[in-house]
């Protein structure tokens, strides 16, 4: 599997040195509401699509230097495009939400604060980039 990437308009495209452990696979959500009635239950659905869909990506560690580059392009605030490299050829326009992970305290010989671990990332897929 070829390795995700992110594409910033500030910072260019970044390729993830290494893909994550855990990632939902986007995909369109059914938007709908229902509602009680004295008779029984009125339903409304708008059909399915893909934005608004909020999607945790996890990694168990990460080295420090690709946590650097994305906390600077979660911290950057703008718009993304999400290429998950899933062999569908789809490319996601979105916004990174939430980025955070723990400091590895060393052992074994590694250095303090070479990687983090329990990294999460939440990607906001807002549609299709064309």
């Amino acid at each position: 599997m070829a390795k995700m990437s992110i594409v910033s308009a500030t910072y260019g495209t970044y390729t993830f040195f290494r893909n994550p452990s855990n990632m939902p696979i986007p995909k369109a959500q059914k938007s709908c509401a229902w509602a009680e009635t004295l008779g029984g239950v009125a339903y409304c659905s708008w059909g399915t699509f893909i934005g608004g869909g909020v999607y945790p990506i996890k990694w168990p560690f990460m080295r420090s230097t690709m946590f650097a580059t994305l906390d600077t392009i979660y911290k950057a605030d703008e718009s993304i495009v999400f290429n998950p490299e899933d062999g569908s050829g789809k490319t996601y326009n979105g916004e990174i939400t939430y980025f955070n992970g723990d400091f590895h305290k060393g052992g074994l010989g590694v250095a303090a604060n070479t990687f983090r671990i329990n990294v999460e990332m939440r990607l906001l897929i807002t549609d299709y980039a064309p």
